[in-house]
């Protein structure tokens, strides 16, 4: 199968089988072995402003905007469902995008993170609430977000760009301001053992703007600098 250059999300299961969203066509394609073996449509759910989506089995988790859940789920073989409702006290329903959420798993859990609103939240894989966790207990998102809303009370601003989770710990990639000069280059670090959430470390990167960030099977931080068009590896 070839796939032609468009926008895409992937998601990888196995050596051989990747989940791709199409942002164009709208749907997800199913790809084994090189060849497409399924289209999974995603209906009336807006999930144009997802940066990640995560598998669980045959099904697609997904954030979306516009609803009164933050996730749809996908099935190969029914109706979309959602999952993860938004939350009263930080979600405001007459800025959806504001309520934009990423989406990470490990074996253990589901994350959802605000991008712009300074929640993170842990469900149990059977989608139940674990726990929470307001963000702004954490000095240098407290301090962007106050500034963002402060200057600009009815902009769309990003605070956290990318999520990952791998052995325990969860890592966010986290944006400030700081003399009207825009940086993304600080990494915030959780644990997330026994059904809890607990503040782990600040780390703040070398370069300027970064934009993707993941963690490799030597338990390496490896991220993009958006900036020069190169990838850094870390030791954690």
């Amino acid at each position: 199968m070839t796939l032609m250059p468009q926008c895409y999300m992937f998601a990888t299961r196995g050596k051989n089988n990747i989940f791709v969203y199409d942002v164009d066509n709208k749907h997800f394609l199913n790809v084994q072995d090189t060849l497409l073996s399924q289209k999974i449509e995603i209906g009336r759910y807006d999930v144009s402003s997802a940066s990640r989506f995560v598998l669980n089995g045959d099904s697609i988790l997904c954030p979306i905007t516009k609803d009164k859940m933050t996730v749809a789920i996908f099935h190969n073989d029914k109706a979309p469902s959602t999952c993860f409702p938004t939350i009263n006290s930080f979600d405001d329903v007459r800025k959806p995008y504001h309520s934009e959420r990423i989406l990470v798993r490990d074996e253990k859990y589901y994350y959802t993170i605000g991008k712009g609103i300074p929640i993170l939240q842990m469900f149990s894989t059977d989608l139940k609430l674990v726990s929470s966790f307001n963000l702004n207990e954490i000095e240098e998102i407290a301090k962007t977000v106050e500034e963002e809303k402060s200057e600009k009370p009815n902009s769309y601003f990003v605070v956290v760009k990318d999520a990952y989770a791998a052995n325990g710990k969860l890592f966010l990639l986290i944006s400030s301001k700081s003399n009207n000069k825009y940086r993304c280059n600080n990494i915030v670090i959780f644990k997330t053992a026994n059904n809890a959430i607990e503040f782990n470390g600040f780390y703040e990167l070398k370069g300027e703007i970064y934009s993707t960030l993941c963690i490799n099977g030597k338990n390496q931080l490896v991220i993009v600098n958006a900036k020069s068009a190169s990838v850094e590896v870390y030791e954690l």
